[in-house]
């Protein structure tokens, strides 16, 4: 492609997807709709690990956060919010939106949470009803522990509500071998599909509690579309066709790919960027043992500025990629590598910041960063998984 996107989202969608969104229309009450959803839908748990029920709305990873408050939750609730960065921070505000009582639990940005004092919380408050965890930090590149934070929940009467927007597809997520009560993950990450899709996955106990919620809802209402798929096979409303048809081919390269051939796939990828990285002197934000597989975040070059280097990047040398946001903006960069990401892709990204690099009248061994990288890669990965 001309354009390399390296963007945390969208990201890059394989020629598969692109020629299916092309597709004619297929009316959503007919047969041929209900077999593409169920096939979606059955696709989908498998790269969820799940066999809770799985719904699709039309809607970003935004709109399934909400999803979730709103079927969750009744006004006063108490839920616990463990939050270390922009994106844990948005799932907290929208439950305070709709009046839930949010008890805040935060961790430095870039550092992993402190799991002791998130089971001390728990013990602390016995009333909360769930806890709302990110498991993929997207801001700041950080991968929290969720196989460690579902170990902590099952001691309490509480469910698990989980953020996987930037995780889920790219990141091991064993949603019911980890007791995850509702997972919540959108079409344009590791998924491969254009924005426009919010999956939810949710869980007996989940049900449960959603049967009890009060909270005003109407396009979002989980029992209304578990009823409709039910039933039907179908969605209360107007589906996005051509998202689902471009998630239905995603679906069946990862599949085909094996999924946990796709987690390798992202790991060592992420090694091999951040490798090159710092042989072009540039240092990684958080340290590789709580690193994303997904995204990863960089130190800002000193002595450029941010909105020059990004714009250099994408006129001279159509690399695009994302800066930091909130208190980090201007302190770091963030490169997307999540689902359609090869190789190619991630030797092209460390050439293009080691020319810009240079273009900017910095030392940078291009030579050596792409060595080591491919090193990485070809020690780790044979070209065919690949």
């Amino acid at each position: 492609m001309d354009e390399l996107i390296m963007l945390p989202g969208p990201t890059a969608i394989p020629p598969e997807g692109l020629e299916a969104q092309s597709r004619q229309m297929i009316g959503h009450r007919e047969e041929a709709f209900s077999k593409l959803l169920v096939r979606v839908t059955e696709n989908l748990k498998k790269v969820f690990f799940t066999e809770n029920d799985l719904l699709i709305f039309p809607a970003s990873g935004t709109g399934g956060l909400e999803i979730a408050i709103v079927n969750s939750f009744s006004p006063g609730d108490k839920v616990l919010s463990v939050t270390n960065g922009v994106f844990g921070q948005r799932f907290r505000e929208i439950a305070k939106a709709y009046g839930v009582n949010v008890i805040e639990l935060d961790f430095p940005w870039g550092e992993p949470c402190d799991y002791d004092k998130i089971e001390n919380f728990l013990g602390k408050y016995q009333d909360i009803k769930a806890v709302l965890f990110t498991h993929n930090e997207t801001s700041t590149g950080v991968q929290n522990d969720l196989q460690r934070m579902g170990e902590i929940i099952k001691e309490h009467d509480a469910l698990l509500i989980v953020d996987a927007v930037s995780s889920l597809g790219g990141l091991p997520l064993y949603t019911d071998k980890w007791g995850v009560d509702m997972v919540i993950t959108s079409s344009q990450k590791a998924l491969m599909t254009p924005p426009g899709l919010a999956l939810v996955a949710v869980s007996p106990q989940a049900w449960r509690q959603i049967e009890q919620s009060t909270l005003p809802k109407f396009y979002w209402d989980l029992l209304k579309a578990k009823k409709y798929y039910e039933e039907s096979r179908q969605t209360p409303y107007t589906p996005a066709v051509s998202l689902l048809y471009a998630l239905d081919q995603a679906l069946k390269l990862i599949l085909k790919e094996g999924i946990e051939n796709v987690f390798k796939r992202h790991r060592v990828l992420t090694r091999a960027l951040r490798r090159g990285m710092e042989k072009l002197g540039i240092k990684p934000f958080v340290p590789w043992e709580i690193a994303s597989y997904t995204v990863s975040s960089f130190y800002q070059p000193e002595g450029i500025d941010f909105k020059d280097f990004k714009d250099h990047l994408v006129k001279k040398y159509k690399l695009h990629f994302a800066g930091g946001q909130g208190r980090l903006k201007d302190k770091i960069f963030r490169i997307g590598h999540m689902g359609y990401v090869n190789q190619e892709m991630i030797l092209k990204t460390v050439e293009s910041i080691g020319s810009t690099l240079e273009d900017f009248n910095f030392k940078a061994d291009k030579v050596s960063a792409l060595a080591e990288t491919e090193k990485i890669i070809s020690e780790e990965l044979s070209r065919n998984e690949l």
